[in-house]
């Protein structure tokens, strides 16, 4: 009995110790990831990084030292001079901003040490829609304010009607934030950069469409597929519920963002979706997130906003 015991404490410590360089058949080449979305008159933003190289150090890395190149027809290409090294860094042009024009092909080409990838994508129109208001107050929180500040709920009815016979576009995203410069604080609330203010966001859309899909982060809101869509008779109503609190005052608006998407960004949302739902369950199959970079990972997409001030009276 000694004997077989100490076989087995031999064994794992022979398994524990070469298990780091044992790949399990696991193909674990790093892969570059791009992440990019697009839109008029915006400075590029190019994020470049490389899956983790182990299966045991589960990291994502900058991949520093690359070549990133934009072009489009009616410009000369586009070289990114600039690396900003963070969390997880990103390329940009000190002198180029994005100019190409509504549905005008962009490519992005990228060369690192070990890999080349390439994309393509274009800017949507800029959607057409109309607002009504159906219902928009704001109720103070009832408990003594904290130095002098407040908690306000919020909620609406707000009803939207898409024009797609003007532009043919169908993919769209909205969301509703209480201001736009205000920074993720995580993917259920928004918190402003001001260390002196802390203002947290909790606001809300609730979509009831079957072309709609809540995304991954609250904050960020719906997408949304109208191909079934009919202008001439359907409409979208849209709920509003949630918060703002730690304000001076009471809110006097709210912000409200409606997006032209690809139909490649679309289905990247919908396939993170399905990957995080199966995550949840031991037992489901795995789910491979939707790209569209040749040679790798990751998103590039244009899009096109309009920003609706939403005054409450």
């Amino acid at each position: 009995m000694k004997m077989k015991i100490l076989s087995a404490i031999m064994f794992l410590s022979v398994f524990l110790s070469c298990k780091r360089d044992y790949d399990f058949g696991i193909d674990s080449k790093p892969k570059p990831i791009v992440n990019c979305l697009f839109h008029p008159d915006s400075i590029w933003k190019i994020e470049l990084t490389s899956t983790p190289s182990s299966i045991w150090v589960y990291q994502f890395v900058p991949i520093e030292g690359a070549i990133v190149r934009i072009s489009t027809k009616s410009h000369s290409p586009v070289e990114m001079d600039r690396f900003v090294g963070r969390d997880l860094g990103f390329y940009t042009s000190t002198t180029e901003n994005v100019r190409a024009e509504p549905l005008e092909t962009v490519s992005l080409e990228i060369i690192t040490a070990g890999d080349t990838v390439s994309a393509t994508s274009y800017i949507p129109p800029k959607p057409v829609y109309s607002l009504e208001i159906k219902e928009l107050v704001t109720k103070g929180s009832k408990h003594e304010p904290k130095n002098g500040l407040f908690n306000y709920g919020v909620k609406g009815i707000i009803s939207m009607k898409f024009d797609t016979r003007k532009t043919g576009h169908v993919y769209y995203a909205i969301k509703l934030r209480y201001r736009t410069n205000m920074v993720y604080g995580s993917p259920y609330y928004m918190a402003p950069n001001d260390p002196d203010i802390t203002i947290y966001d909790f606001l809300q859309l609730r979509i009831q469409y079957p072309g709609a899909f809540k995304t991954l982060r609250r904050t960020d809101g719906y997408c949304l597929d109208l191909s079934a869509y009919v202008p001439e008779s359907d409409e979208l109503n849209f709920t509003i519920s949630g918060s703002v609190d730690n304000l001076m005052k009471k809110p006097d608006f709210i912000v409200l963002t409606v997006t032209s998407i690809t139909e490649e960004y679309l289905k990247y949302n919908k396939k993170i979706i399905d990957q995080y739902v199966a995550g949840q369950d031991v037992f489901s199959e795995p789910v491979s997130v939707y790209s569209n970079i040749k040679g790798g990972l990751g998103i590039f997409s244009g899009i096109n906003s309009v920003t609706d001030t939403i005054w409450i009276h």
